[in-house]
């Protein structure tokens, strides 16, 4: 019965919650949480394709037509049409906006008094080399 009471206080005495955790909580309670806008830029640079396509047709001509995205130039011989498909370099920037949640640092004063936390601590960690000094003295 000592040996699980004295287990079950050492698992209870050294668990406690991560750093990560604390802070959420005080931020949470002290109404500390800000939110930030940052800019995302990147830049996409599409380089310059050439596609040439080769179909046959039964009419005569050249043909040509360009805009500032591509260029298409065509020419006719002999049944065969040949096209040749230019597309333009071009750059894209992509910027985007991210609201990021960040926790506001204030300095607080100190209170010179002993803390609650403190004597509570205290009086768990005197109360467990008590119990330990007496499993070990009760067991000669």
């Amino acid at each position: 019965m000592k040996n699980n009471f004295i287990l079950l206080f050492t698992i209870l005495f050294l668990s406690a919650c991560s750093p990560q955790q604390r802070i959420a909580r005080i931020a949470e309670k002290y109404n500390l949480k800000q939110f930030e806008t940052v800019v995302y830029k990147d830049t996409i640079y599409i380089p310059e394709k050439v596609y040439i396509l080769d179909t046959q047709i039964d009419t005569a001509g050249n043909f040509y037509k360009k805009t500032e995205n591509y260029e298409i130039k065509g020419k006719i011989k002999d049944s065969i049409i040949y096209v040749k498909f230019t597309t333009a370099p071009d750059t894209v920037y992509i910027e985007k906006t991210v609201n990021i949640e960040t926790i506001k640092v204030q300095t607080v004063e100190k209170n010179n008094g002993v803390a609650w936390w403190k004597i509570i601590v205290v009086c768990i960690a005197g109360g467990f080399v008590f119990v330990v000094y007496k499993y070990f003295t009760n067991k000669k």
